[in-house]
């Protein structure tokens, strides 16, 4: 299932189960600081993040132009 951003928010404050299963992500994610090995490994994370969003684009839009 997929969320939208909104429905991701509004199940983080009122569905206790889903906090529940996100709360390992969340305390690794604010225990990070700039100078770690986790914070590169997070960059890392974005720049092949952003690298796919730019293929899904692509491919999004060869897909409509045909």
């Amino acid at each position: 299932m997929t969320l939208t951003f909104p429905e991701f928010l509004e199940a983080l404050d009122g569905n206790k189960q889903f906090r529940t299963l996100l709360d390992p992500l969340s305390v690794l994610l604010e225990a990070i600081e700039p100078d770690t090995k986790r914070w590169s490994r997070l960059e890392g994370t974005l720049k092949a993040l952003q690298d796919l969003e730019l293929e899904c684009r692509a491919l999004l839009q060869l897909k409509h132009s045909r």
